[in-house]
């Protein structure tokens, strides 16, 4: 499942969150009015007519959020040996707008699944940046690509020994790319002076507990010129009786660690095994909407959401309720 933080068209539909769901058969987006859950979708956007390439030969198809209401749709087709190709594209859904990338060929066990920006993508200053810190060589690769660029240029840089073999998540934040692992170690990489440099390499008790479960996610926001660090649980691995409840710490510049956070003030986090993103309520909101509430992690899923209390702890599971657009059954 994928959404988006609507446009202000109404007062009620500003505080509310877009389903975006791609019917893999139609090839199409179909993005769906949360106000209205019993009409047919707001707007089926078909990727084919948009210029995206058909699908059947391709092994993979994702897409996630990227920011700024922008969505990120990857094309893994094989190539010879154990070569891939990635097209990339950025599609606004609101206005039917597309950037095409250059494609990027790479061999296994490259995967570059990380991609974020700099700006808005339409930005003749945006900065595209992909980051893989998987290579069996102990290398940090990150692939950057300036709007007007032919290509994607690529620097690679050593490992220290310390650092945790894994895949990281990447936040583009002050003019700097942060590349952080699932243990709470942070790198940094400079683009204009293009410099890199391993921030923190302890490893977080917690976040190492976790992560070597297998149970728990991750992702990385940046709120308030802080970085964010949310854990929480997917669906499939929930105790419905008995659910976890998500945590989230904030990266301490000062001591190079990671520091429990109690408060998210007028803002709310939303988080889904495939995206994240922060926004602010305001008192309009939660009047009109009667839904959201600020200092909350909301976590979706399929067929519902997983509701966290900053304040008080409270743990409060949603499920939601089917409806039928165009033939189908959502959720």
């Amino acid at each position: 499942m994928n959404w988006l933080h609507a446009h202000p068209i109404t007062p009620i539909r500003k505080a509310l969150l877009w389903y975006l769901s791609f019917d893999r058969s139609l090839y199409e987006l179909q993005l769906h009015d949360p106000s209205s859950p019993d009409s047919a979708s707001v707007k089926n956007i078909s990727l084919s007519k948009l210029g995206f390439l058909s699908p059947p030969s391709y092994k993979k198809v994702s897409s996630t959020l990227l920011k700024h209401n922008w969505f990120l749709i990857c094309l893994v087709k094989p190539r010879l040996f154990f070569w891939k190709r990635k097209y990339i594209f950025l599609l606004s859904p609101f206005t039917n707008k597309v950037i095409t990338l250059p494609k990027i060929d790479y061999p296994w066990p490259f995967k570059y699944l990380t991609l974020t920006s700099s700006a808005q993508p339409d930005s003749p200053d945006c900065v595209f940046f992909f980051v893989d810190t998987c290579d069996a060589d102990d290398k940090v690769t990150i692939l950057t690509y300036r709007n007007g660029d032919k290509e994607w240029s690529a620097k690679e840089f050593n490992k220290v020994t310390d650092f945790v073999h894994c895949s990281c998540k990447i936040v583009y934040l002050r003019g700097i790319l942060y590349i952080v692992s699932p243990y709470g170690q942070l790198a940094s990489y400079d683009f204009v002076g293009g410099e890199f440099k391993f921030e923190c390499l302890f490893v977080d008790e917690l976040f190492r507990l976790n992560m070597n479960s297998n149970i728990y996610m991750y992702r990385v926001v940046e709120l308030n010129g802080d970085l964010m660090m949310i854990c929480f649980v997917p669906f499939e691995n929930i105790n419905v009786m008995l659910p976890e409840k998500p945590y989230i710490r904030r990266y301490n510049w000062s001591n190079k660690d990671w520091i429990p956070v109690s408060r998210l003030g007028d803002k709310s986090l939303f988080i889904s095994e495939q995206n994240s993103q922060v926004a602010t309520i305001s008192k309009d909101d939660m009047r009109n909407s009667g839904v959201l509430l600020s200092n909350k992690i909301y976590q979706f899923f399929d067929d519902g959401c997983l509701i966290y209390s900053l304040e008080d702890g409270e743990l409060v599971l949603f499920k939601s309720i089917s409806f039928k657009v165009g033939g189908k059954r959502w959720q």
